[in-house]
């Protein structure tokens, strides 16, 4: 067996290994700043894993979602406004 270092968070996030294989890769966060985003493990010879896109804003879904979930549009402007 090969003895391999772990190591922390930090350290992974700028290994050379898993930048090279794919495994993490830079995205836009919310502030304009790259951010370090993990892509799926998995390899698949026709559809490559990729990060299409950075977090988004806090709650920036919000409304998408609890329509989504069958809140009325009046419930959610409650919701949003009690915040």
């Amino acid at each position: 067996m090969t003895d391999y270092y772990l190591g922390t968070v930090a350290e992974a996030a700028h290994d050379e290994h898993l930048h090279e294989r794919g495994m993490l890769q830079y995205v836009e966060d919310v502030d304009g700043s790259d951010v370090i985003a993990t892509t799926c493990p998995a390899r698949f010879s026709e559809t490559p894993p990729e990060v299409e896109h950075g977090p988004h804003e806090v709650g920036a879904d919000t409304r998408a979602v609890l329509s989504e979930y069958g809140y009325e549009d009046e419930k959610i402007d409650t919701l949003l406004e009690t915040k």
